[in-house]
């Protein structure tokens, strides 16, 4: 029964994770984007650069999520409901 409140709840919290994760990249790119928009930064390969290094970010964080819900943030969750009150 641990195992499959395990699962269950390590897949609703990385899919919570991961998509928060990602959302803080994007916007943090797209920060970075108006900025460099509205200094009027001449060429695209500056924005060019921008969407390479979060996507690059974006690649890596989801092995990075999966190994931190999985290991830190799910057993934790687990005992926290299987404690008796």
């Amino acid at each position: 029964m641990v195992s499959l409140y395990s699962l269950i709840i390590f897949f609703f919290i990385l899919v919570i994770f991961y998509t928060a994760v990602t959302m803080a990249v994007s916007l943090a790119g797209w920060l970075q984007k108006m900025w460099i928009q509205r200094k009027a930064i001449p060429g695209s390969e500056a924005l060019k650069a921008i969407e390479l290094r979060t996507d690059r970010i974006k690649a890596q964080a989801f092995p990075i999520a999966v190994v931190l819900v999985l290991f830190c943030i799910t057993p934790f969750v687990v005992i926290i409901f299987l404690m008796p009150r």
